[in-house]
């Protein structure tokens, strides 16, 4: 782009001082006073998060697509089928999101390579998640992570 040199003298030509050949008014020359980087983040209200989780929760639940399950424990290694044979017996269609805690994690890697289902730990729950799926499946345990962390 250039303009790193002064064009001519500062004295004795009779012209107006110059700095630079990119000054705005110049042509070719830069923008006067032009637009400058800015974040326009701004932070969500917890409570207004929560508020939003609660309502996701209560749509699904409105519309009965939350179901329950005792626990994972009879679940002594990962498999994919039986994942599968789950969500059939409890009748659970389309876009599923399992909750579960930590301690689920068999039934973690047993959820995790279907398509339609999302796992996810219940410290983690939020609105986006609940309303994109078309159940929310939660076991016992993780129903009191999930409402204390939220």
């Amino acid at each position: 782009r250039g303009g790193g040199k002064k064009p001519f003298n500062q004295k004795g030509t009779g012209g107006a001082r110059q700095g630079t050949i990119r000054a705005p008014h110049y042509p070719g020359g830069g923008i006067a006073l032009g637009p400058k980087p800015r974040k326009y983040d701004q932070k969500t209200p917890k409570k207004m998060i929560r508020l939003a989780l609660y309502s996701a929760l209560s749509d699904r639940a409105a519309l009965s697509r939350v179901a329950l399950v005792d626990s994972y424990a009879a679940w002594s290694e990962p498999k994919t089928k039986q994942a599968i044979v789950a969500l059939e017996a409890l009748g659970l269609s389309g876009k599923v999101l399992v909750v579960l805690t930590r301690e689920d994690h068999t039934a973690a890697l047993s959820f995790r390579n279907l398509d339609n289902v999302r796992t996810i730990d219940a410290g983690e729950l939020n609105t986006y998640d609940v309303l994109n799926a078309d159940w929310v499946l939660f076991s016992e345990s993780s129903l009191p992570t999930a409402k204390e962390s939220n």
